[in-house]
């Protein structure tokens, strides 16, 4: 696989929040959040405001363009090695969009997944086809781009099929910065029917202060609407360090 960093920390976000675990960033995406794809090989963690375009920009790009490639082996030695360390029992893959490399990755999880009594999370985009390794993961953290909802076909198909057999294994996260941004993610599950409970937001920031400028606003909202608030302790601790 190739992979732009691991560390170990805890998970940040959603139904596990606080939950020490070991995060997998694997490298690359299809999707160019906030940014022109012509300005990706300029783009690093350092100067992300001087190429945003909009009112936010994606706060991993700056990592997931660039990695190294592991052997399945290898990566599978490691990480049972860090479990021992560090007695973690829950293992994050994220991106960019690790389901680019999903053949990659169902290798590395068939010869992973025997071997560790853990639980283990895929974040992704919702975009691509997850069925090569939905049953060898425990959850899926889809966070969907607020800007593709009103394209119907911004989810892959293939993912509500999934859903009507295994509606528990599926978490959604929203980054929202407004009351209409939450309307649309309420039409959205209203149309397709996905359970209001399996719904998270979460404020859009790129740092601490905006973070908890934007919480009140967003524990409202979510109140109101009936959906899951979740915040962002990795920028509450380390504000907008990443790999830590």
């Amino acid at each position: 696989m190739n992979i732009s960093e691991m560390f170990y920390s805890i998970q940040g976000e959603g139904k596990r929040i606080g939950v020490p675990s070991y995060f997998i960033r694997l490298t690359g995406c299809n999707l160019h959040c906030g940014f022109d794809l012509k300005d990706l090989s300029k783009i690093t963690q350092n100067n992300l405001e001087e190429y945003k375009k909009g009112s936010w920009i994606c706060d991993s790009v700056g990592v997931w363009k660039e990695g190294k490639k592991y052997l399945t082996n290898d990566i599978v030695s490691f990480l049972l090695e860090e479990g021992r360390r560090y007695n973690y029992s829950n293992i994050v893959i994220t991106g960019g969009e690790p389901l680019l490399q999903i053949n990659e990755l169902r290798n590395f999880l068939i010869n992973f997944v025997p071997n560790y009594k853990g639980t283990i999370e895929v974040e992704t985009n919702g975009t691509l086809d997850p069925s090569l390794i939905f049953s060898l993961v425990d959850n899926f953290n889809i966070s969907p781009k607020l800007y593709l909802l009103p394209d119907e076909s911004w989810i892959n198909k293939k993912w509500y099929d999934l859903l009507l057999l295994k509606k528990e294994k599926v978490v959604w996260k929203f980054v929202v910065s407004s009351r209409s941004d939450i309307e649309n993610v309420d039409e959205w599950r209203l149309k397709y029917n996905i359970n209001r409970t399996s719904i998270h937001i979460m404020p859009a920031s790129e740092n601490r202060e905006q973070l908890l400028k934007n919480s009140l606003s967003t524990v409202e909202l979510a109140k109101e609407f009936g959906f899951n608030f979740t915040t962002r302790l990795q920028i509450i601790i380390w504000d907008k360090l990443t790999g830590v």
